[in-house]
């Protein structure tokens, strides 16, 4: 009976994970015109630590596939660099930033292809501001953003900045409204 009382607007159809990754790309206009924020023309997605060869067979084989998607437009191919916590980042460079949200889009329905989507721990866009450094987080379970802005020469973050950015940008991204959600994410291979 739930999907007539959706049909009737009794109830909504979840939405499926991944899908307000998207609105990061049309997000970025705001983000550059209207907060004087630039891309840094990277993307990552973020992996937790799992052992095992077919966990590894697996990321692997959506290397390779991602590293097709590239080829004949951008020559973009995906990097693979496992972090001091053990966490794997599926990094991409790419100047057209519509370019950059697709492919990390992509990387994140493989990795949900691949049985791995309960590893997936989030998606980052870094920008460059007038005070440093800006990090759109995405969370895939949360299927929602937060920033992280940290502060210059140590590991402190700006809440209010982040506070200030989420409620600026809250029409155009989904943001998370559990703030303490919003992890601070120290040391990014980005």
């Amino acid at each position: 009976m739930r999907i007539f009382d959706a049909i009737f607007g009794k109830a909504k159809l979840p939405s499926s994970k991944g899908d307000n990754l998207i609105d990061m790309s049309s997000a970025a206009i705001t983000l550059q015109t209207d907060l004087n924020m630039t891309s840094l023309e990277r993307g990552a997605v973020c992996l937790k630590p799992m052992e095992g060869e077919k966990y590894e067979r697996k990321v692997e084989e959506v290397i390779e596939g991602l590293s097709f998607m590239g080829t004949e437009k951008t020559e973009n191919q995906p990097e693979k660099v496992v972090d001091e916590y053990g966490y794997t980042w599926l990094i991409f460079h790419e100047q057209n930033f519509d370019d950059l949200v697709v492919m990390v889009y992509e990387a994140g329905q493989a990795f949900i292809e691949q049985g791995l989507g309960k590893g997936l721990l989030c998606a980052v866009f870094p920008f460059k501001t007038d005070k440093g450094r800006c990090y759109w987080v995405y969370l895939y379970k949360r299927d929602s953003f937060y920033p992280f802005v940290p502060r210059e020469g140590d590991k402190r973050r700006d809440s209010n900045e982040e506070l200030r950015l989420a409620t600026l940008m809250k029409e155009e991204l989904h943001i998370e409204e559990d703030t303490g959600r919003w992890y601070p994410l120290w040391d990014l291979p980005l």
